[in-house]
C-alpha cells in the first residue's frame, strides 16, 4: 500500500515547482537588477564615485540574489523532508490504531 496516492503526489509536485518557478524568478528579477547597475556604470565612467556606489548596488544586488536562492532551495528540503516525516507519522499512527 503506497504512502501517497497518486494524485496527491502529483499535486505535491505541482506544488514544489510552483514554489520552484517563483524562486527562480525572483532571483532573475535581482540578477538583472545587478546587470542593470553594471550597465549604468559603464554610461557614468567619468565619475568614479558613481562607479563605486553603482559598483556596490551591484555586488549587493548580487547577493541577495545568490542568498535567496540558498534561502530557497534549503527551505525547499526542510520542507519536502518535514512533509515526509509528517505523512509518515500519520501512517504509523493509523497502523498502530489498526
Amino acid at each position: 500500500m503506497p504512502a501517497v496516492d497518486t494524485k496527491d503526489g502529483i499535486r505535491y509536485g505541482i506544488e514544489l515547482v510552483r514554489y520552484l518557478v517563483m524562486l527562480a524568478v525572483a532571483a532573475t528579477v535581482l540578477s538583472l537588477l545587478s546587470a542593470g547597475f553594471i550597465a549604468l556604470m559603464s554610461i557614468v565612467f567619468e565619475n568614479i564615485l558613481l562607479v563605486l556606489i553603482f559598483f556596490l548596488l551591484s555586488l549587493a544586488a548580487s547577493v541577495v540574489s545568490f542568498v535567496v536562492v540558498l534561502g530557497g532551495l534549503a527551505g525547499l528540503s526542510y520542507k519536502v523532508v518535514a512533509d515526509g516525516v509528517s505523512v509518515g507519522n500519520q501512517h504509523a499512527a493509523r497502523a498502530q490504531n489498526d
